[in-house]
């Protein structure tokens, strides 16, 4: 039997903590005329105007981008004017840490482990839709990430 002493010592001491940080700048994306399997041009870019907004994400979820700017290509297999991946969507943020502590018992070992997936609860957004032709252009409509996930583990070594 262990004293109190070493008790408290074996429970507090060899705790092992990784972490998973990753820090991402936004995806590119490039504005499309429709969604027709077959023909999927870029929109024409209207001249002197500047599709890129500014602030805070989560205030732009409705208007990511001035759609405004854009207008659907004139003339059937076009690719119209707007350069490629001409906008980028919202940056990603996201932190992942495991907790793990194995207890000794002779060659016989109980291994404890926990595990936070989006460990703070950060939501990240998805681009915004990037098709003219559809009632939400210009919108962001979901996440790329999901919520918090805890994982606990009790692992018996024999």
């Amino acid at each position: 039997m262990k004293s109190g002493a070493a008790l408290a010592r074996s429970m507090t001491n060899g705790w092992e903590l990784a972490t998973v940080i990753t820090l991402q700048g936004g995806t590119p994306f490039s504005v499309l005329t429709n969604a027709n399997a077959f023909i999927q041009a870029r929109a024409d870019l209207v001249p002197g105007c500047n599709p890129a907004k500014s602030g805070n994400v989560k205030s732009r979820l409705n208007s990511y981008f001035n759609i405004a700017c854009f207008a659907p290509a004139t003339a059937v297999g076009n690719f119209g004017t707007s350069v490629r991946n001409i906008l980028h969507g919202p940056g990603q943020r996201n932190s992942d840490i495991s907790l793990v502590k194995v207890f000794r018992m002779g060659e016989r070992g109980v291994e404890f482990r926990s595990e936070f997936f989006n460990a703070f609860n950060t939501t990240s957004f998805a681009n915004p839709l990037n098709i003219l032709e559809s009632s939400t252009a210009g919108q962001i409509v979901s996440t790329s990430t999901g919520p918090r996930v805890i994982q606990v583990a009790l692992k018996f070594n024999f």
